[in-house]
């Protein structure tokens, strides 16, 4: 669930920003494309941005992750991960679709309402348990993947800072709601943003402890050995 809603902050960054510079457009006409948070159909939100990541996820490390997995295993459970998810996300939309049937409309607010909470228990979950593992891991005394944790840094301070100078830009036509445009939700992607900004904080601020210093000390230790180590001893001459 945390890779949902990761995947989300992100996402809907890019996924807000594309309409208004006709990178794609939605087809409000379309009922699986409504209701939706401004020209965004909450459909995206929902499948796309936070459902679709979370089974594929599971999927992968439920099929080819297990503990002393062979590669034909991993490459096989990969395969057929890629292959389930889309009919896994079939039956996951399935609440929202009754809900739309029994409003007696597929675009009522209904769908809307079971999408977004689906997407709202996702945020609660990962907001409870993404902090939770940073304490942990800070007072940690084992070492973590630092390549892992630069990957991470490199790339999303650099997806954050071209968004950004991307929103920047688009701002002014935003602010006059220029109507030959299908703007998202500033204020939605906004918040997005915060988020996505403050987890590759995280990843930048996480490591334990016990090696924020390991560098410093590993000289330290050599300049007191030195200090420490006896002087040979010199007769007078004679």
């Amino acid at each position: 669930m945390c890779v949902g809603f990761v995947h989300q902050c992100f996402y809907e960054v890019f996924d807000h920003l594309g309409p208004h510079n006709a990178w794609w457009v939605w087809n409000p006409d379309s009922d699986p494309n409504q209701p939706s948070i401004a020209a965004v159909p909450i459909n995206s939100i929902y499948l796309f941005a936070t459902l679709g990541p979370f089974v594929l996820t599971w999927l992968v490390k439920t099929l080819a992750c297990n503990a002393g997995a062979s590669s034909s295993r991993i490459v096989g459970g990969t395969v057929l991960a890629g292959l389930l998810t889309p009919l896994v996300l079939v039956v996951a939309s399935a609440p929202s679709a009754v809900a739309g049937m029994l409003a007696g409309d597929a675009k009522t607010t209904a769908q809307g309402i079971v999408m977004m909470t689906v997407v709202a228990v996702f945020a609660v979950v990962a907001l409870t348990v993404l902090p939770a593992e940073w304490r942990r891991n800070r007072t940690s005394g084992t070492a973590d993947d630092r390549s892992s944790r630069n990957f991470v840094m490199l790339g999303g301070s650099t997806f954050c800072a071209v968004f950004l100078g991307l929103w920047i830009a688009a701002l002014p036509d935003l602010l006059t709601n220029d109507a030959t445009r299908h703007p998202g939700s500033v204020l939605y992607a906004g918040v997005c943003f915060i988020l996505a900004a403050l987890i590759v904080a995280a990843v930048a601020t996480g490591t334990p402890r016990a090696f924020d210093r390991e560098p410093q000390s590993a000289s330290t230790s050599s300049a007191d050995d030195a200090q420490e180590k006896p002087q040979p001893h010199v007769e007078p001459a004679g």
